[in-house]
């Protein structure tokens, strides 16, 4: 078992056309609506700053690597939506 810790910064600048287009919604013809009718993007795109801290718990089980992570974010916007565990596995080659 190994453990970690992090300080993670980034910021999303200009998203990919490809991108925007996979979170875009179609507007519904007529006067249909519901969970898959909308129009415009739903990235929010700024150029701030975020940051988060914590760390993290590793282990090389039988299956593969799990990971499980502990995080706060320190900056982040308001619309920003955190996690504060995060749970990962991998395979080794």
């Amino acid at each position: 078992m190994q453990g970690a810790v992090f300080i993670d910064a980034g910021s999303l600048w200009e998203p990919s056309q490809l991108a925007v287009n996979a979170v875009t919604r179609p507007p519904c013809s007529g006067n249909k609506t519901g969970p898959n009718c909308g129009e415009g993007s739903y990235i929010l795109d700024s150029a701030e700053v975020r940051l988060s801290t914590g760390f993290s718990i590793i282990w090389q089980s039988p299956l593969g690597p799990l990971r499980a992570d502990i995080a706060q974010a320190l900056l982040k916007t308001t619309y920003d939506k955190t996690e504060i565990f995060r749970f990962g596995a991998s395979t080794n080659f």
